[in-house]
């Protein structure tokens, strides 16, 4: 870099990192020109900027993080066909796990009325995201200890192993604890098909990465219903498990062929003690202990049996251990305490939080309305679903090439689940 005072300034961050070298040998800075440099190298990135002018916001701004296990940014980026085939096949992973959260949808009736447990029907979706909540960010640290390809293995393993126990349960029991290990699986795919998807590409390009992923979730909210209504109507309701089998099996190798990042830096047993083993355990509990309370609770309305308020009491002392403990005496905490204290993190998780449960509730709902009220059969139920998902797809897309474009996340988000919600109703 050619100054006129000759002096070194700190590297700034450019938008694409391999165009650094060519804009630096036609850069010429002033004394004051350096000055504004350095200061925007070294000021926080604050949320007033956004709000002043949010579409000429600088690149300069952002920059990457790295992975957390010792590998540099450098080894994480792709580029050309290994891009690609990484990209696709942990798409297809996701899709996988996406698909199963609703591919049961259309067969909850038919499985309620044969093993007689319609008392336990919202188990069949409840065990599942209550174990795939409380797991995820465990998998997190998993993947930084022994890296995000074998962590990812490891996870659509787990799956697999519970659709296979789901698929020849004879119990409404053995299904619940079957979901609840798919559950275990899934939080690994999904959680880590995240982190893969935005570590393989730079900055950039990660909203485009990220439209591909509200894309697979708008596809398997669309045809997985349609899927599992067809399997329950003309053969059985196991199908919609023996096909993620089936998936697995060439979804698995293609995986493990695509992705091969660097394996992770350090010292094993080093990186094994800063695992948070009760902050683990407890988010675990405060997540499961509630939800068995209401499930007991609604089960011929025992709200004041002594298991009902045992859950419910060591629900919630493990809901305020869990607390103290990571915001306070954790030495290498579960949740970031500075993630948890930033200020637009809270809106945006609570946004996500109710829109999700509106979505799921909204899925039983409708099917067991039009299976049990209206007798109509699963293929039918699952059609009935259509105008629920279709305008959630299309401004899942449309949202996303929106950010892209224009950068400004807030005043898109804002009409589109507006226009969900209008939609919905």
């Amino acid at each position: 870099m050619k100054l006129e005072n000759q002096q070194d300034l700190p590297a700034i961050i450019t938008e694409d990192p391999e165009k650094q070298p060519e804009k630096a040998q036609n850069m010429k800075l002033t004394n004051k020109d350096q000055a504004d440099s350095v200061s925007q190298a070294q000021t926080p990135f604050s949320e007033g900027d956004i709000e002043k002018n949010p579409s000429n916001l600088p690149h300069e701004k952002f920059q990457d993080a790295e992975a957390g296990d010792g590998t540099t940014r450098a080894d994480q980026i792709l580029h050309g066909t290994p891009l690609y085939l990484c990209v696709f096949s942990t798409l297809l992973c996701l899709f996988l796990v996406a698909l199963d959260q609703v591919i049961v949808a259309t067969a909850m009736t038919k499985i309620a009325n044969q093993f007689e447990g319609f008392e336990k029907i919202t188990w069949i979706f409840a065990a599942f995201l209550v174990s795939m909540g409380s797991t995820a960010q465990v998998w997190g640290r998993i993947s930084i200890i022994f890296g995000r390809k074998w962590t990812m293995v490891t996870g659509v393993g787990v799956f697999e192993i519970g659709s296979l126990i789901c698929a020849v349960s004879q119990s409404m029991d053995v299904l619940i604890f079957g979901r609840a290990i798919q559950g275990v699986g899934g939080a690994c795919v999904q959680s880590l098909a995240s982190m893969i998807c935005a570590e393989v590409v730079t900055i950039d390009k990660r909203s485009n990465v990220i439209t591909g992923i509200g894309i697979v979730f708008s596809f398997a909210s669309v045809f997985g219903p349609i899927i599992g209504g067809v399997f329950t109507q003309f053969a059985s309701w196991r199908w919609c498990f023996w096909i993620n089998l089936c998936f697995g099996a060439v979804i698995f190798p293609l995986f493990c062929f695509s992705f091969n990042p660097k394996a992770p830096q350090g010292i094993l047993s080093d990186k094994l003690r800063k695992v948070d083993y009760l902050g683990s355990v407890l988010m675990i509990a405060a997540s499961v202990l509630p939800l068995v309370a209401m499930s007991l609770g609604v089960s011929n309305n025992r709200w004041g049996s002594s298991e009902v308020i045992c859950c419910f009491v060591f629900g919630g002392l493990c809901i305020l251990g869990f607390l103290i403990w990571n915001l306070k005496y954790s030495k290498n905490p579960v949740l970031l305490p500075s993630i948890c204290k930033t200020p637009l993190i809270h809106p945006a998780v609570g946004l996500l939080s109710f829109g999700f449960t509106a979505f799921i509730v909204g899925i039983q709902f409708i099917v067991v309305y039009f299976q049990a009220v209206k007798g109509q059969n699963a293929i039918e139920s699952g059609l009935m679903l259509l105008p629920f998902f279709i305008p959630v797809c299309i401004f899942t897309v449309v949202g996303g090439a929106l950010v892209t474009k224009t950068r400004q996340v807030k005043l898109v988000a804002s009409p589109k689940k507006s226009a969900c919600y209008f939609f919905q109703e």
